[in-house]
């Protein structure tokens, strides 16, 4: 028979397992508020980078798409600003990427708002140069055919001299700026054009890539070594000799172009979550050797799509061509050396994995 004071001491365990089970539940749904708070945050910044990045994009296609039609004076072009629509529909669609865990899987191993906005923008480069070249063609034959440039009314303000009692005009300081902008000719616009292209590619690489900091200013480093190279290869155009031969501009324009593939994957080891880290040597190695493919297939790709081609094109160019300059020759040895580089880092990639299998097996 229980007696009433041990009736009473179960009524207080059972309050006090009670209340503990209460304030356990309490932390609980407040850990819950907290993470769908930061959840919030983290998304609404998400979404700003988003956009910010996208509309960058659009105003530069704008802006591409601007310049064709001035040139080729035809506004039949301004069709090209409907590829901007893609750029949209992706946006729309990477906005609920962290609804969809598949998407976002795929996601994470390729950039598509970078791929989409090389198809949206670099058909007007292409179109631009063409027309360079058609102009330098006509040149030589000795048509009548330039340059076309954009004209600007440019507004005036009067100022009365008392002195002789002369009344002189000057043209307005932002209307005089806006015309020298305008005027500007089709070969520095498409230098323009690329150069903010380079740079709108970097910024979005910055802003959208979900790495460490790290690896992320790594990348940014090497990204914009490349770009260096890939814009001093489109400076061949400067040479009468290539922009007046058509096969040779196709064929650096074509190479110029497949060397931007290199932005949209992403290769390096990605995670979803930067959050967990284990500091054991362990896990170190595991992740040195899970990261010896992805490196492997990053230097594959600077081989394939910049190095090896731009050392072909610039070989061509002194051998064929007979060109030689300072920034040609400096570049084309700076190929040659990264092709050694990026062989030797291949080789001892290769030879950390083997070594890396073979102690696996023997602990095994």
């Amino acid at each position: 028979m229980k007696t009433s004071m041990d009736i009473s001491e179960e009524r207080t365990n059972t309050e006090r397992i009670g209340e503990k089970c209460e304030q356990f539940t309490d932390g609980r749904d407040s850990y819950k508020v907290n993470s769908l708070k930061q959840s919030a945050i983290n998304g609404g910044a998400e979404i700003k980078k988003l956009c910010l990045v996208r509309i960058l994009m659009i105003m530069h296609c704008v802006l591409a798409c601007w310049r064709v039609v001035v040139a080729k004076n035809d506004a039949w072009f301004w069709f090209l600003c409907g590829l901007n629509l893609l750029i949209i529909a992706e946006g729309c669609l990477s906005n609920k990427r962290e609804q969809h865990n598949i998407v976002l899987k795929i996601l994470y191993r390729w950039r598509p708002c970078i791929a989409i906005y090389l198809i949206t923008v670099l058909p007007n480069i292409w179109l631009l140069q063409i027309h360079r070249y058609n102009v330098a063609v006509a040149s030589m034959d000795d048509v009548d055919i330039t340059y076309t440039q954009s004209t600007a009314v440019v507004s005036t303000t009067g100022h009365y001299d008392g002195t002789n009692g002369t009344f002189t005009t000057t043209p307005g300081t932002l209307e005089s700026f806006v015309s020298t902008i305008l005027s500007l000719e089709d070969s520095t616009w498409i230098v323009v054009i690329q150069d903010i292209m380079i740079y709108i590619l970097l910024f979005a690489v910055w802003l959208l890539d979900n790495v460490s900091h790290d690896l992320l200013s790594h990348q940014l480093i090497a990204f914009l070594a490349s770009a260096s190279d890939i814009m001093e290869l489109y400076a061949l155009f400067d040479e009468s000799a290539v922009q007046e031969d058509f096969t040779v501009t196709c064929v650096v324009l074509g190479v110029w172009t497949v060397s931007f593939v290199q932005f949209v994957p992403v290769l390096h080891k990605t995670s979803l979550n930067n959050t967990i880290q284990d500091s054991s040597m362990i896990m170190d190695l595991r992740d040195s050797h899970t990261r010896g493919p992805w490196e492997i297939a990053e230097c594959f790709a600077a081989i394939l799509l910049q190095d090896g081609p731009f050392l072909c094109v610039r070989l061509f160019v002194v051998i064929e061509l007979q060109l030689v300059s300072y920034s040609l020759v400096f570049f084309l040895i700076k190929n040659l050396l990264t092709l050694g580089l990026l062989s030797y880092r291949i080789i001892g990639l290769c030879i950390k994995h083997k070594s890396f299998t073979g102690q696996r097996q023997e602990t095994i």
